[in-house]
C-alpha cells in the first residue's frame, strides 16, 4: 500500500471536530470505509434529533475535498450523497 492514497474523514457535529480517522487504499481494498461510515451516520442521526448540524469531510490524497451535512456554512457545494455513491467516487478516484 501507498501512503499517496491516504483518504481522511472529519465529522463535525455543532462546527465541533468530533471524530477523524484515515485509511490508506489498497489495490482492492476498501476495509473500514464501511465501518466508518456506519459509525458517523448513527452521530449524524443522533445530531440531528438534537438539533445539531454536521459536516462530513473527505478529503483525499490530491488535496481535493468532498463535504456534505446539514452545516452548510462548512461546504463549497453541497449534495445529497449516499453510502453507495461515496464508495463508487473513492474508486473512482483511486484509479
Amino acid at each position: 500500500m501507498n501512503a499517496e492514497y491516504r483518504v481522511t474523514f472529519q465529522l463535525w457535529l455543532g462546527g465541533v471536530l468530533a471524530d477523524v480517522d484515515s485509511i490508506v487504499l489498497g489495490e482492492h481494498d476498501l476495509d473500514g470505509i464501511e465501518e466508518m461510515a456506519s459509525r458517523h451516520a448513527d452521530l449524524c442521526i443522533e445530531a440531528t434529533a438534537r438539533g445539531v448540524t454536521y459536516l462530513i469531510d473527505i478529503g483525499f490524497w490530491d488535496g481535493e475535498h468532498v463535504r456534505w451535512g446539514t452545516d452548510v456554512d462548512g461546504m463549497v457545494v453541497p449534495v445529497e450523497v449516499g453510502l453507495a455513491d461515496l464508495l463508487d467516487a473513492i474508486a473512482r478516484r483511486w484509479e
